[in-house]
């Protein structure tokens, strides 16, 4: 099944894989990464990435 969140295909339902434990689920996104064929499609999964990084570290702030 292919779904769509954050402007990325998924062919897993449930991208990106919450229900999985973290090893899986980084496993799992960085597998998807690397299958991408268009560059349009690698551009707007970089930009997800970037994202969710930049939401994890404020945070990570702002319970310090």
């Amino acid at each position: 099944m292919e779904s769509k969140r954050n402007g990325v295909f998924s062919e897993f339902d449930g991208f990106p894989w919450h229900n999985l434990p973290r090893k899986e689920r980084v496993c799992n996104i960085l597998r998807h990464y690397t299958s991408l064929r268009s560059h349009a499609d690698k551009e707007k999964f970089y930009a997800f990435l970037k994202d969710t990084l930049q939401k994890f570290e404020s945070s990570e702030n702002d319970t310090n």
